[in-house]
């Protein structure tokens, strides 16, 4: 009897252990499903994005459905989900919105009122004097001497807690609403002028860039260079002989255009009042480069991001922000409207012209992917993965600068929040519990923040619209033909430096530059 009850019990053990391993295969096909859905979801997102640029250069934010159904199986539908994304509950999080960490000083920093002067020069001398070289994600800020997960992320690590994200997996909740933020573990989170709160990673990027290019799609006119026969030509051909023959009057008596502030100056120089400063602010430029980068938007930024600007009173930054909401359209498309609308003096305006834009063309979004029954298609979502990524349309066609695998995050917030901020509960050890660079497993392997954010290259299965290797877009000039019409304006070529590991495979368009 004692033999055959061993036996008995070696194979229920054994019939165990088979389940077991045919149900991790299972949960690993579906989640390959779920991961191939994710990327056929984002292709689709990139295709309804690339079809608005024309909207976007006039300073419209794109739209999005808020899902999509990638394919039907009989009873199943694998669908693509866009969750909430930033503090205020959006579908889309214009990154032109946030200061760029590439570009700005302590100073600006310093004035978004969300860290302390010490912790802004700290940022900035890891930047120029540990890395030297750009920060490659908001991430990075971990390593800087004194920097927490509470006054990076905030309340919740970035509005991603559990009982926050869960429901917008239920396709019924996707349609609106703030993401809940978490209380605990709360650290620099503010409330700004519209009542949001905010942390620095809310109002940081490293993802701000922009095509020079004006509103009817052609490239900007560059002033910062010697006069010449094609700047002549140039001139001539978009305002007439008459206004080239000014400019050059203007180049003959020594002035030089080193800065995007010459040009407002010289137009105040003559009296232009603001309102009719808008063409030459879209069409002139003192940049040679295709791409602008680290400008602020100024239609979708927040009143902290505002706050970095110089110059800008608090007073200011809130009726900027204010006023975002009921921009006209001719507003919305130039840079000049806080000083058409006299909310900062022509002076003021001057000193922040070289600093600000209209238009976002990378976008940060996070989807979920899986299944759900084909007669509830609203329905809570089987196995699902969830992604956050940054969308970049500033190159020749769509890419994806950024992409991290975040379906896990929301347990790790729940268990961060569980622990105090000292890092470790009354009954653990040091090395069990919560510390600043993150978890640590019961075996005392490490599991920071950092292993979050993966931003590696990810193998999501099938082609790219991007091409799929490491490689800027090579090619010629800006394109040449004009956008008058109902097509999209043609997009730059050349190879910016820009962030991101899936870039364009693809040349500019066109081969004349236009006026």
């Amino acid at each position: 009897m004692i033999l055959i009850g061993a036996a008995l019990l070696l194979a229920g053990s054994l019939i165990h252990l088979v389940r077991a391993e045919a149900a991790g295969a299972g949960a690993s096909v579906h989640g390959e499903q779920s991961r191939g859905l994710a990327w056929s979801g984002l292709q689709a997102v990139m295709a309804d994005l690339d079809e608005q640029r024309r909207g976007i250069l006039s300073g419209d934010l794109p739209r999005l459905e808020a899902q999509y159904t990638i394919y039907e199986d009989g009873e199943f539908l694998g669908v693509v989900r866009l969750l909430p994304v930033g503090p205020r509950g959006d579908l889309l999080e214009p990154e032109a919105g946030k200061l760029d960490l590439n570009v700005v000083d302590a100073a600006a920093l310093e004035r978004t009122l969300l860290i302390d002067p010490a912790l802004a020069a700290a940022i900035i001398a890891h930047r120029d004097s540990t890395l030297r070289r750009p920060f490659q994600s908001v991430a990075e800020l971990l390593d800087v001497p004194g920097m927490t997960p509470q006054v990076l992320y905030g309340a919740g690590l970035g509005a991603f807690s559990a009982s926050g994200a869960e429901p917008f997996i239920d396709g019924a909740s996707v349609e609106g609403g703030s993401m809940a933020l978490d209380s605990a573990g709360a650290g620099s989170a503010v409330i700004g002028a519209e009542g949001t709160a905010r942390s620095l990673a809310d109002v940081v990027t490293v993802f701000a860039v922009e095509p020079s290019l004006q509103l009817n799609g052609r490239k900007r006119i560059n002033l910062n260079t010697p006069w010449s026969d094609e700047l002549r030509r140039r001139l001539t051909d978009r305002f007439g002989e008459g206004i080239a023959n000014a400019v050059k009057s203007i180049f003959d008596q020594g002035t030089t255009f080193e800065s995007d502030a010459k040009i407002v100056q010289i137009l105040r120089f003559f009296n232009v009042p603001p309102r009719d400063w808008r063409e030459a602010l879209d069409v002139f430029s003192t940049e040679e480069s295709d791409y602008r980068r680290g400008r602020l938007d100024l239609n979708t930024a927040s009143y902290e991001a505002l706050l970095g600007l110089e110059g800008l009173t608090p007073d200011q930054a809130a009726e900027i922000a204010r006023a975002q909401a009921d921009l006209s359209a001719e507003e919305r498309a130039t840079v000049a409207w806080p000083a058409m609308r006299e909310i900062l003096t022509p002076e003021q305006f001057e000193k922040i012209v070289g600093r600000v834009t209209t238009r976002s063309f990378t976008y940060r979004l996070r989807l979920a992917a899986g299944t759900v029954d084909a007669i509830e298609p609203d329905a809570p979502l089987r196995d699902p993965v969830i992604y956050e990524v940054v969308i970049d349309l500033a190159s020749p066609r769509a890419r994806v600068a950024y992409m991290r695998d975040v379906t896990m995050v929301p347990t790790v917030v729940e268990i961060a929040g569980a622990v105090p901020q000292g890092g470790q509960t009354d009954d653990s050890e040091e090395d069990e519990g919560i510390e600043k660079e993150g978890l640590k497993t019961a075996d005392n392997e490490g599991v920071g923040l950092d292993d979050l954010d993966l931003d590696t290259e990810l193998d999501l299965g099938g082609s790219t619209a991007m091409g799929g290797s490491d490689r800027s877009s090579s090619g010629g000039a800006m394109g040449g033909g004009g956008a008058a019409g109902g097509g999209q304006p043609p997009k730059p070529g050349g190879a910016p430096p820009r962030i991101g590991r899936w870039k364009s495979g693809g040349g500019g368009v066109g081969s004349g530059s236009g006026a």
